[in-house]
């Protein structure tokens, strides 16, 4: 089994009552079999207490005012103080830990909506590294698509490329990944997938940018110099997270098209939610600001099903958001729209 993990994984570690924000607040915990059974044969009083703020039916904790039932005043959670590590079930222990499966292959990131996690994310400074770590579990899937996950392998190696291409400002960055994807989904559907080589040396290119920039010209960025104040953002680091975290789980839908429009619409989204509170701030907007605001928009969209799908539907059926459009989006005007 190989497992990925982006090179600042392991900076990680739950600050617990330290933590501005919690995990065991504002959404409903999930309680996997496994952990179910081992709570209904926990003894005494911690047994009673499990079997009383525990919804059975629906295999979660029960919540009060918006908060699991264990978490305690001091922000730290009464079933790790009695039982340790082990009292905790799979989502508690995992999180915020995202998990990607594939046929010999596990990749694992953080989740931008801890906001530790996120504070690690964008606050790393160097290009991104992908990690490796091989054991000698074996596993495999039926009917699992080998030629397509190459594929989208490659193709997200370029992607990354690109995105850590700092001689080449991040709108044309952002632009340049979405074509490829796009170009990509095309030969998806055709399955023309023996013309991805040529595609992607295509894209290695120095000269890259020059018909991107050339058909984007009329697009010049205007307003407040959005992307001048956005800097510290680290759009690089976002739309990286974005990408490693799901683009190649398009060898399930066969849609890389879409998980990189979604990239490109949470990162823009969480620009132009840091662009309202600079201007509510007076024109400043500190790192600690941005942080809290990738996070809130991680835990709202990645996490609640129903936001992510219909941002996702948005994406895929609504003609407004085509490639142009997007495309406009990131140059920051609509000039050229018809």
């Amino acid at each position: 089994m190989v497992y990925r993990y982006p090179h600042y994984y392991r900076r990680f570690h739950c600050i617990a009552s330290d933590c501005p924000d919690t995990c065991c607040a504002s959404w409903e915990i999930g309680i996997d079999g496994k952990s179910l059974e081992r709570y209904r044969h926990v003894p005494g009083s911690l047994g009673n207490r499990l079997h009383n703020s525990i919804d059975w039916r629906r295999h979660s904790f029960r919540q009060y005012e918006g908060r699991c039932e264990f978490l305690n005043d001091e922000k730290l959670c009464d079933l790790y103080t009695e039982l340790g590590e082990k009292g905790f079930c799979r989502a508690c222990r995992l999180y915020p830990r995202h998990i990607e499966e594939f046929e010999g292959v596990r990749e694992v990131s953080l989740c931008l909506s801890c906001i530790e996690a996120a504070r690690i994310i964008l606050e790393t400074e160097e290009p991104v590294r992908i990690l490796t770590k091989e054991t000698d579990r074996e596993e495999t899937y039926e009917d699992f698509d080998v030629a397509l996950y190459r594929t989208l392998v490659d193709a997200r190696t370029q992607i990354m490329e690109i995105l850590q291409d700092r001689a080449t400002d991040e709108r044309t960055r952002m632009g340049l990944s979405l074509l490829l994807a796009h170009d990509l989904q095309r030969r998806i559907r055709g399955d023309r997938l023996s013309e991805t080589d040529s595609l992607l040396e295509r894209y290695r290119r120095s000269d890259r940018a020059v018909y991107f920039v050339k058909k984007m010209t009329a697009c010049e960025p205007g307003g407040s110099n959005r992307y001048e104040t956005m800097k510290a953002l680290l759009c690089e680091q976002l739309m990286g997270y974005w990408v490693f975290a799901y683009f190649c789980g398009a060898v399930y839908d066969r849609n890389a098209y879409g998980k990189m429009k979604f990239a490109v619409a949470c990162t823009l989204l969480i620009e132009d939610m840091c662009q309202a509170v600079w201007q509510e701030n007076g024109e400043t907007l500190v790192h600690a600001e941005i942080v809290d605001i990738a996070h809130q928009f991680s835990r709202e969209i990645e996490h609640v099903d129903e936001n992510r799908e219909s941002l996702e539907r948005a994406l895929t059926r609504d003609t407004r958001l085509g490639i142009r459009a997007l495309l406009c989006a990131v140059w920051d005007r609509a000039d050229l729209l018809p």
